[in-house]
């Protein structure tokens, strides 16, 4: 029972940090116009998330 909760725990901490390192990197390829808006034909990133 112990060994299921560890396991669990650990590849939820792996996977949250990948996501966290993977929306930082990709926070800085948008770039945005004089109204905030994301520019898309200046911009790296092909989608956005919406919040």
């Amino acid at each position: 029972m112990a060994l299921g909760w560890l396991i669990g725990t650990i590849a939820a901490a792996i996977l949250g940090t990948t996501f966290a390192i993977l929306i930082a990197t990709m926070n800085k390829k948008v770039v945005r116009d004089y109204k905030g808006n994301i520019d898309f034909k200046k911009s790296d990133i092909y989608f956005y998330w919406t919040r």
